[in-house]
């Protein structure tokens, strides 16, 4: 069985019990009873902590955390109704008390990007941004740009790629029917000939 100094490896971490128990997936009791000796990680835990540890110390992401506390807030001033259903929230909450995005995001994601383990990558930014279209891709994943998408902006695109997707499909469309009328223009030909 392998040994770890659990708590000294969290604290040196700057964690709480609650963010080590939702990496590991075990409650925070489970972890205080590993830390005061009464219980014992198991090896296949062991592992994924230390797999984890590697992963934490490497990235060193914070501002995109910051990104998140940003965008939480601003969308909890702006969207609130939207954003306390869409987290799950009681809406009458101070924004401070909660962790943004929770119930959008699995909470384990939330505690890594948290403390820098985790970047916002494009699949967490696509899960933001399919429940909040406003919020600028871009910019939650590099901080470039604008918090929101200007809607104008984003119309004009819509607008440009629906144009240039109806003309293609009228191009096709004219193609075919100059074949059928090229057809038609066969078959006539052929019929006049037969009658004279």
């Amino acid at each position: 069985m392998k040994l770890i100094d659990l708590a000294f490896f969290r604290k040196n971490n700057d964690m709480t019990q609650e963010d080590l128990a939702s990496i590991l997936n075990v409650s925070r009791a489970y972890i205080s009873q590993v830390e005061n000796g009464s219980n014992n990680l198991s090896d296949d835990k062991i592992d994924s902590l230390l797999e984890f540890n590697e992963q934490w110390n490497t990235k060193g992401l914070v501002p995109c955390f910051d990104r998140l506390v940003e965008l939480g807030n601003s969308l909890f001033d702006t969207d609130h109704d939207h954003y306390c259903e869409a987290v799950e929230l009681n809406p009458y909450y101070p924004k401070e008390l909660f962790l943004p995005f929770k119930g959008v995001l699995p909470e384990s994601t939330i505690l890594l990007i948290r403390h820098g383990r985790y970047a916002i990558s494009e699949s967490i930014a696509d899960t933001i941004v399919s429940v909040f279209p406003q919020v600028n891709k871009e910019w939650l994943t590099t901080g470039k740009g604008e918090m929101y998408v200007d809607p104008t902006k984003k119309n004009v695109e819509e607008t440009k790629e629906t144009l240039l997707t109806l003309e293609k499909r009228v191009s096709e469309e004219l193609k075919l029917i100059k074949k059928e009328v090229a057809d038609i223009k066969d078959m006539l030909k052929i019929i006049l000939d037969k009658m004279s």
